[in-house]
């Protein structure tokens, strides 16, 4: 079982954000390489629906720590 996450905003430069959404509107790409350029600007993709994140999560898990990341539609949906 997993211990109450510790949720935190993704905090991106403005013009970075920018940049990536560019990308991905104006590219035809794969979803490896949808993936990556996200991983490159955000860390990684949404957990759940692989697209932008907005939040990442923590958790405590005896020693160990798992991080997960999550746009503001799964959050409400997936994290209780």
């Amino acid at each position: 079982m997993k211990s109450k996450p510790l949720i935190k905003p993704i905090i991106v430069d403005k013009e970075k954000l920018e940049e990536l959404h560019h990308i991905l509107r104006t590219r035809k790409l794969t979803r490896e390489r949808r993936y990556d350029e996200i991983k490159k600007y955000i860390g990684g993709v949404c957990s759940v629906c692989e697209c932008i994140p907005t939040k990442i999560l923590s958790y405590d898990m005896k020693g160990a720590e798992l991080i997960e990341r999550y746009c503001d539609e799964c959050i409400k949906k997936w994290v209780k």
